[in-house]
């Protein structure tokens, strides 16, 4: 995915955009509204998805609000790319003392996939917030690339899990 981003010039801009803003918009820290209420993003998604679906069918959903149906379907660990975003974007706003910059939100775009991949490679500063995020999957990712071999033979003799795609 990196490489074809780096070989479209319009899509890196518009990637190096995006970055730029999630840096710059991360700055606001403690304020956030993801800090007080974890979870809104994906509310804030099926809400919007229920209102235009309500338009042309108003019972779409059992009339159930975006919270129930998130409730049911198994809340934010039902969901395990969204929960890990979500909780890295956390444990970044938390770290007061340090600025954002648009390396470590693409860092979080990569590790969002680490619950179903074998192994993630991350700097140090990413790889320590998903350690602090102490998800499922923390024990396949690294800093170290020589570690690699050891954790796919963990997840080859099922001492780690990969969880399974959607």
């Amino acid at each position: 995915m990196l490489g074809a981003i780096s070989q479209l010039q319009d899509m890196r801009r518009d990637f190096l955009k995006v970055a730029a803003y999630g840096a710059e918009a991360s700055m606001m820290k403690t304020d956030a509204a993801l800090i007080s209420k974890p979870g809104l993003p994906i509310i804030l998604a099926v809400e919007r998805h229920l209102k235009e679906f309500r338009i042309r069918a108003p019972s779409y959903g059992e009339g159930l609000t975006a919270s129930e149906i998130l409730d049911r379907s198994g809340g934010l660990a039902a969901l395990p790319m969204h929960e890990a975003h979500e909780q890295l974007v956390i444990q970044r706003l938390r770290q007061l003392d340090q600025k954002s910059t648009g390396n470590d939100i693409f860092d979080e775009y990569i590790a969002a996939y680490a619950p179903y991949v074998t192994a993630t490679a991350l700097d140090r500063r990413s790889f320590h917030r998903v350690k602090e995020t102490r998800l499922s999957f923390v024990q396949r990712v690294t800093r170290d690339l020589r570690k690699i071999p050891e954790i796919l033979e963990r997840v080859r003799v099922n001492e780690l899990v990969v969880s399974a795609s959607a």
